[in-house]
């Protein structure tokens, strides 16, 4: 009794198979690859927007303190003697008009 022999052509359609089905699991591998390395440049950006963010929102707060500073010294100076008497001979030259004008 002889031992079989295998078919050249079935062994040779294995093997492409085989060939076919790691080609496929390389390009597989590289896309997963590809899309962890994009996840993670993009946890990155994230994570750098959100810091420029935070120091952004900070700034605004350090500007919007200063306003306020600002706008309460306006406030208080509106009422004194210099800025009053400052405005005297506008507010004296728009009675002269209005009385002219009637």
């Amino acid at each position: 009794m002889a031992s079989p022999t295998y078919d050249d052509a079935f062994v040779d359609e294995l093997l492409k198979d085989v060939d076919a089905y790691l080609h496929r699991l390389t390009v597989l591998t590289d896309f997963a690859e590809s899309q962890v390395e994009e996840r993670i440049r993009l946890a990155r950006l994230v994570n750098r927007l959100a810091s420029d963010r935070d120091g952004l929102q900070l700034e605004i707060s350090k500007l919007q303190q200063t306003i306020e500073s600002l706008d309460g010294r306006l406030r208080s100076t509106e009422g004194s003697i210099a800025m009053r008497a400052a405005r005297a001979p506008r507010r004296i030259l728009q009675a002269v008009r209005r009385t002219r004008s009637r």
